[in-house]
């Protein structure tokens, strides 16, 4: 497959908050690890590493540094 073609059917796709949970629960309790789920919904392992990261965070359970998505809100509220 040459360059292009391959850049050509590589497209940004959106998915649900729902959708991420799901992708991420199968990460944490099918026995299999982040690349092996990535790649078998066909997902970047970058892009599913970063929603097991962000779903830590939100559940108390990441570093201090980032803020939840809560918190996120809620500054820009202000």
């Amino acid at each position: 497959m040459n360059k292009s073609k391959k850049s050509a059917e590589r497209r940004a796709r959106s998915f649900t908050s729902a959708l991420k949970a799901e992708r991420v629960l199968l990460c944490q309790v099918g026995g299999r690890n982040t690349g092996q789920v990535a790649s078998d919904l066909k997902l970047t392992k970058t892009a599913l590493r970063d929603w097991v990261l962000r779903s830590k965070i939100d559940a108390g359970n990441g570093s201090n540094g980032p803020l939840t998505i809560d918190k996120r809100d809620e500054l820009a509220r202000l």
